[in-house]
């Protein structure tokens, strides 16, 4: 449904050293379950991160897809799935 505004944000502000990534995705890519009803979850999501931090930024939101699609191992995708990742040049 987009963005609440009686959602309660927080702000926080982190400084960003050449070689850091960035990864935003909509909860479609963690809240997407497999047949038991286990979400992917921000869990799975940092462990892949950490496990391909030495990949390429390029390849990575494909690669979180993909690896979204196996968890849910054929599961129909009932949201929205995407992913936005920058790397700081420097």
């Amino acid at each position: 449904t987009g963005i609440s505004r009686d959602f309660p944000y927080e702000e926080h502000t982190v400084q960003l050293r050449p070689g850091d990534r960035l990864v935003l995705c909509t909860d479609g890519i963690t809240e997407h379950m497999n047949a038991e009803h286990e979400v992917f979850g921000v869990q799975r999501l940092d462990e892949l991160l950490t496990r391909t931090r030495d990949q390429p930024a390029a390849a990575l939101p494909e690669r979180i897809i993909q690896a979204v699609a196996e968890h849910g191992a054929g599961q129909p995708q009932d949201d929205d799935q995407a992913v936005l990742l920058m790397q700081v040049k420097g």
